[in-house]
């Protein structure tokens, strides 16, 4: 973590912080050289989070300490999609709440354009899952989580609004719905959905290192995970279009879905342990269990994908029956039983925490409902 803030000003925060970022880059970049045999950016896997890293898919399925998540309180019994249990449903109607707000004030001290429209579009109407995780980690720390979290809360459901906006793009998975609405680039001018995503990523640091609540080492640690989320995020979307090139073997297939859709909820429960006042040893556990629940999220995406239906969804279903999905590799049993799997690693990373992680076991033990 940075420096604190009896070290300098704000200016020298800054400066500390942009160091930092270049220093970064220039090893992504350095490693990525000595990379071979790879495709893109598939160095950033190496990231340590000691829990995950050399696991293979084959050993999780097979591990049987890896057994039933134990949740029987927590989650009851078996729910339908969609359908949430009833403290989720509280902490998500507090935190979309906060989050529409706080976006909404924060797109209007902006200048209205084109640009701002498209962006405005592409945030509004999701379930806030990762701003809900951001919540719900700090929450372990901090019983006003919900306002210390917040500009991490958005910063996440910023960077994934835009993440959405790219993944959408005929050149990727030209799709025609998101959100129940069509795609940005169905309705507005090309250009305008091009220079979005990085309207929305820039706003999402804007909201990071402006926050009153949090200080200033803090704000650069989060938005330094913020960061490397994003370049996860860009590795994970290159081997998902890869893997429409031809078969993909499980191990790849987990490692796509462990940096597309891990990147972010790790990031979430991460960074707003950190700004709620959690330990590096505390934080990269809970970016342990946010990323096997963002695993755990993506196979259920893939089962909800076969049994769901487009007004659950807000998008349209059976859009991976050409793709590599936890479905087509394990079937719809096998892919249910690898949510389960990741969901139990998920839930052995929150061992620590005791009941103060009460919160996060529910999101946990509800991402069959989440995946919608």
């Amino acid at each position: 973590m940075p420096p604190d803030d009896s070290e300098g000003g704000f200016d020298l925060f800054l400066s500390y912080f942009a160091e930092i970022l270049l220093d970064s880059a220039k090893q992504w970049i350095k490693l990525g050289l000595a990379e071979t045999g790879d495709i893109g950016l598939g160095h950033l896997e190496v990231l340590p989070m000691r829990q995950v890293q050399g696991l293979s898919l084959g050993e999780i399925l097979a591990d049987p300490s890896v057994g039933t998540p134990n949740e029987p309180v927590l989650a009851g019994p078996r729910k339908a999609l969609g359908e949430l249990d009833g403290e989720v449903q509280r902490l998500k109607a507090a935190v979309v709440a906060a989050v529409d707000q706080r976006l909404e004030r924060a797109f209007a001290e902006h200048p209205q354009t084109e640009v701002g429209r498209v962006a405005q579009y592409a945030v509004r109407g999701g379930h806030r899952w990762r701003a809900m995780i951001a919540v719900a980690a700090g929450s372990i720390f901090d019983d006003r989580a919900l306002e210390t979290a917040l500009p991490i809360a958005c910063a996440v459901e910023l960077a994934h609004a835009a993440s959405l906006i790219l993944d959408d793009l005929p050149s990727m998975d030209d799709a025609q719905l998101r959100r129940g609405r069509p795609c940005a680039h169905l309705v507005f001018p090309r250009w305008a959905v091009d220079l979005a995503p990085t309207l929305l990523l820039m706003l999402g640091y804007e909201l990071i290192l402006t926050s009153p609540c949090v200080s200033n080492r803090r704000r650069a640690a989060a938005a330094l995970d913020l960061t490397q989320a994003g370049l996860r995020t860009v590795c994970g979307q290159e081997l998902d279009l890869d893997a429409e090139k031809g078969p993909v073997d499980p191990d790849r297939l987990w490692r796509c879905y462990r940096l597309k859709s891990g990147a972010l909820f790790a990031t979430a429960a991460k960074a707003g342990a950190l700004v709620c006042g959690g330990g590096d040893d505390e934080a990269e556990d809970l970016q342990c269990c946010g990323t096997y629940l963002g695993m755990a999220y993506q196979c259920a995406d893939d089962v909800a994908d076969v049994v769901g239906h487009a007004d659950q969804m807000g998008k349209a279903v059976g859009m991976d029956v050409s793709k590599t999905t936890a479905v087509t590799i394990l079937g719809l049993t096998g892919a249910e039983q690898l949510v389960r799997r990741f969901k139990a690693e998920a839930f052995r990373a929150l061992e620590r925490f005791g009941e103060r992680a009460n919160s996060l076991r529910r999101i946990i033990g509800d991402v069959n409902s989440i995946a919608t």
